[in-house]
């Protein structure tokens, strides 16, 4: 299959027939037949002008592919029902908000595609799923070319939109950062790291400045990979700074805080340097309140007797219990050439779905 997503005003004119959508605003995916197929992109537009291109080549018979949602993230709004997996795309940072109405339910996230969830794609779950869940309400900066929301959400409505413009983080949700390009997934590398996805969206210097009105507990937890000299600096109010670097290193804190600043620069020598914090609520016992009704019995001074009826609130705790997280596999490239030629080999008696954005 082929999902693409738009590019400004010009298109790369060959994409056209792959960049279509349903009425609902899902993005249909472009079949390559079974066999060795060559799919030539060609740029023709003026001095041949070109911006990030994603291509995200998918099995036919790849898990999830019948019953996942694949949107572009330019102004997406999923109507309120019931949801799955949710995958969501575009070459340039952008923000998810999620909704939901009704009971909560388990919800996890990576940046990979909706065939990346299973063990053996090792995807870092960006956020971690838990029972119960408190996600209510979601704001998710997202700065890698594609997330797959994870939902569970049985009877319970969700409401998904995806849009560029800028939305204030709130430090009393759970969140996750990361460095730009970020993936995440399947080992590559010699030295157990893996590729990141290549932008000119992307600046060189990465800052969020995350706030809440109240001094709130959180736990940040990472997936690092930096250098010592581009360490990750997070500082909390007016504390000292904490820096975190090293390669493949997985550090934690908790910490009580109101605004939480976390920068990066990234090593330009080294463009596959990369980090992912999650910054969760810190909720080591959640709380539930129980009303239930008691009944007493009273004798009067002239031995009538009554029943009174009061209303007793208890409160009960649940431990907060989360994933192990893992770390995936996806298949994206960036082009600015005047033709770009995709070979997607399939093995077997299986078609190849491609999913192009740009």
């Amino acid at each position: 299959m082929l999902f693409k997503e738009r590019v400004l005003d010009n298109r790369f004119s060959s994409l056209l027939e792959a960049d279509t959508m349903r009425g609902n605003q899902q993005k249909v995916p472009y079949i390559l037949e079974e066999g060795n197929t060559q799919l030539n992109f060609v740029n023709e537009n003026d001095n041949f002008n070109s911006a990030p291109l994603i291509v995200w080549v998918v099995r036919e018979d790849a898990p999830n592919i019948d019953t996942a949602e694949v949107y572009d993230a330019y102004g997406t709004i999923r109507d309120s029902k019931p949801a799955g997996l949710i995958t969501i795309m575009a070459a340039e940072p952008f923000y998810v908000t999620v909704l939901t109405y009704g009971p909560s339910f388990p919800f996890q996230a990576i940046t990979a595609g909706f065939d990346a969830l299973g063990e053996e794609d090792k995807c870092t779950r960006v956020i971690r799923e838990e029972v119960p869940v408190l996600y209510e309400d979601l704001d998710a900066d997202v700065r890698s070319p594609i997330i797959t929301l994870d939902f569970k959400s049985g009877f319970t409505r969700v409401m998904v939109a995806a849009y560029l413009s800028d939305v204030d983080l709130d430090l009393s949700k759970t969140l996750f950062v990361t460095s730009p390009g970020y993936i995440g997934c399947a080992v590559k590398e010699s030295d157990g790291r893996t590729k990141t996805f290549r932008s000119s969206y992307y600046t060189a210097t990465t800052e969020y400045d995350i706030k809440t009105d109240n001094l709130t507990s959180i736990v940040l937890s990472g997936d690092i990979n930096v250098d010592p000299d581009h360490a990750v600096r997070i500082v909390a109010d007016d504390q000292l700074p904490i820096e975190w670097s090293g390669i493949n290193t997985y550090p934690s804190t908790s910490l009580e805080v109101k605004e939480l600043r976390i920068s990066w620069t990234r090593n330009e020598d080294d463009l596959d340097q990369y980090f992912m914090i999650r910054v969760e609520p810190d909720r080591d016992l959640r709380t539930t309140t129980i009303s239930s009704d008691e009944k007493t019995t009273i004798v009067d001074d002239d031995h009538t007797e009554k029943v009174e009826t009061t209303t007793v609130t208890t409160r009960r705790t649940m431990p907060y219990r989360s994933a192990t997280p893992r770390p995936s596999k996806t298949s994206v490239m960036t082009t600015s050439t005047s033709t770009t030629t995709v070979n997607p080999t399939t093995s077997g008696n299986f078609s190849s779905s491609l999913f192009v954005s740009l």
